[in-house]
């Protein structure tokens, strides 16, 4: 089925800059345009849109109440703000909207937006996940320090001692920052102390997400029976992207960006968690039937919420744009029947890290010295008879 796009385009704009361009998305995709806001429910109410542009002004009242309205009576379509780069109001509009582009638009830009759409249909699918978002009152947004640094990597000449400068404005973030890259994990004979060091060594794929975490976590208010549970997860987060890093450099050395997708879907590994503290008495519910009917906690979390963190979090990934690798890695790490354990990839990398750090006295080098080789299925054979098998 063919994908259908709507243009909200009061002004003129979206026309203005694709001008003839906009044939060529006519053989992809089917275009329906609009110029005046009463003739955008006409065409909802009569085709099966799937994703919605919109040259959006937030601060008319009237355009504001419209989106909130689609939104409302239109869960189920992915809409697209299209918004001026200097507007003050930028991260408000994740709030009226799955995605922000900036003018002026391209054809490039379109396409983007709607291939990233795209990808998320196989989340979109499942009707439990939908409701289950669509019952938090807040939904996530992404930090302003993040959206800065993505406008700062737009620049043909990146500046890391300007991004050290924008994450030197988040305190919580320099700090654990910092903290990190001094830890055992890294190994390093000297500290580190300077931010823009600490950028180049961690990377800027890892530094953005550590900012998204943060910035999610601090954004929720956290039951303090619960604080060292999800101080937890931060740590064994970290824990299990590092070891997945490492088993992809021990397995496949020349895979750099893997290594880096592998640190990255290990850190945002139970971000969802995160996420669905906005939802009422979570997790106090999902951990008291975990505790009465001896079952795991994503068990727990299909039985009460219909779906599960993993979901939650490869949904949102998606939408904020992370490698699918990512998303799809969320997705399955709590499902072995869906692992692919004939060579090593960020997904079962991630998944086996995981397994092995349910030996607490597992450490990198402890790991190394295994010597398990190059086979996935070698380590997770190991970990069955020397680590499950003692729990």
């Amino acid at each position: 089925m063919k994908t259908s796009a709507l243009f909200i385009d009061l002004k003129s704009r979206i026309k203005k800059c694709l001008e003839e361009k906009i044939s060529e998305l006519y053989n992809k995709i089917e275009i329906f345009v609009v110029n005046e806001s009463e003739m955008v429910y006409p065409i909802l109410t009569r085709n099966e849109i799937n994703i919605i542009f919109v040259d959006l002004d937030i601060s008319n009242r009237n355009e504001l109440q419209l989106l909130t309205k689609i939104k409302k009576d239109y869960s189920h379509i992915y809409i697209v703000a299209i918004t001026e780069e200097s507007s003050q109001y930028i991260n408000d509009l994740f709030h009226f909207s799955h995605q922000i582009i900036a003018f002026p638009i391209n054809l490039v830009k379109i396409e983007n937006a709607i291939s990233q759409f795209t990808r998320m249909t196989k989340y979109l699918h499942d009707g439990n996940l939908m409701g289950l978002i669509n019952n938090i009152d807040e939904l996530p947004t992404l930090p302003s320090t993040f959206m800065k640094i993505e406008k700062e990597l737009s620049y043909k000449n990146v500046s890391l001692q300007r991004i050290g400068g924008i994450i030197s404005e988040s305190v919580t973030v320099t700090a654990k920052m910092i903290r990190i890259i001094n830890s055992p994990f890294f190994g390093l004979k000297f500290r580190i102390n300077d931010i823009t060091q600490a950028v180049t060594l961690l990377g800027l794929n890892v530094i953005k997400s550590m900012i998204l975490y943060d910035f999610l976590q601090s954004k929720k208010v956290i039951h303090k029976d619960y604080e060292s549970y999800f101080e937890g997860l931060w740590t064994h987060s970290n824990q299990v992207g590092k070891f997945a890093e490492q088993i992809i450099y021990i397995t496949n050395p020349q895979e750099v960006r893997m290594m880096e997708e592998a640190y990255i879907s290990g850190l945002m590994l139970n971000i969802g968690k995160i996420v669905l503290l906005a939802t009422e008495d979570y997790p106090r519910n999902i951990l008291n039937y975990m505790k009465e009917n001896k079952v795991r906690f994503s068990d727990a979390e299909y039985k009460l919420l219909g779906s599960s963190h993993s979901e939650v979090g490869a949904y949102f990934l998606a939408l904020w744009g992370f490698p699918e690798s990512c998303s799809e890695t969320v997705l399955n790490h709590n499902h072995r029947e869906r692992m692919d354990f004939s060579t090593f990839s960020v997904q079962n990398a991630v998944f086996i890290a995981d397994l092995i750090l349910k030996d607490p006295s597992m450490t990198i080098d402890k790991m190394k010295s295994l010597n398990l080789g190059m086979h996935p299925q070698d380590w997770v054979d190991y970990i069955e008879s020397n680590i499950l098998s003692n729990l």
